[in-house]
Order: structure tokens, then C-alpha cells, then sequence
């Protein structure tokens, strides 16, 4: 996955399902905001803002979007790349079902 020079807001106005075409325009406003970051499409349904680089032990390395979110078709997916497991579950309860990588 990498990030690309297609335009958000027009991936963001082909999302046939209005409501989740509304709810990820929401997304991108907030997540905007609280990154601090502009928003860019990670490979083809990727929202991402910012950048988080990874190296495995074996050496493998790559980027990912810090914070992301995917509208797809069954559900709206929001990623948070770095320290789940630091996150108040309680709180993130309270957003519905989750389930970390």
C-alpha cells in the first residue's frame, strides 16, 4: 500500500451509499483536525493522514497512514496504526464492535 496523487474529495463524492458517503466526509474533517495532517488515498480505498514507517526484525520495512479510515461497502473502517494497546477500551467500546489487527 502507498499513498497516491488521487483526488479524496472525488473518491470521497463516488461513495454511492449517502450515508456513508456523509459519515466519511465527517471523518476526513475530523481526523483532519486531531492529525493535524492533510488527507491522502492510500492505494485505492485508503483515507490516510500522516505516516507511521515500520521495520520487522527481518529487516522488512515499509509506510503506513498513521490514521486512516476506508469506506467500504459492509462497513465503515477506521484504522489506528500505533499503540492500541495504550487505548482507553472502555472508550472505544463505546464507538461499537473493534478488533485490533
Amino acid at each position: 500500500m502507498r499513498p497516491t496523487s488521487a483526488d479524496v474529495d472525488a473518491f470521497l463524492d463516488a461513495i454511492p451509499n449517502t450515508t456513508r458517503r456523509a459519515d466519511a466526509k465527517v471523518l476526513r474533517e475530523m481526523f483532519g483536525e486531531l492529525t493535524g495532517e492533510d488527507a491522502v488515498l492510500w492505494g485505492p480505498t485508503i483515507v490516510g493522514f500522516g505516516t507511521l514507517h515500520y521495520r520487522y526484525e527481518s529487516g522488512r520495512e515499509g509506510m503506513l497512514p498513521l490514521a486512516g479510515f476506508s469506506p467500504r461497502t459492509a462497513n465503515l473502517v477506521v484504522n489506528l496504526m500505533n499503540g492500541f494497546e495504550e487505548r482507553d477500551h472502555d472508550l472505544m467500546a463505546k464507538l461499537g464492535s473493534y478488533k485490533p489487527a
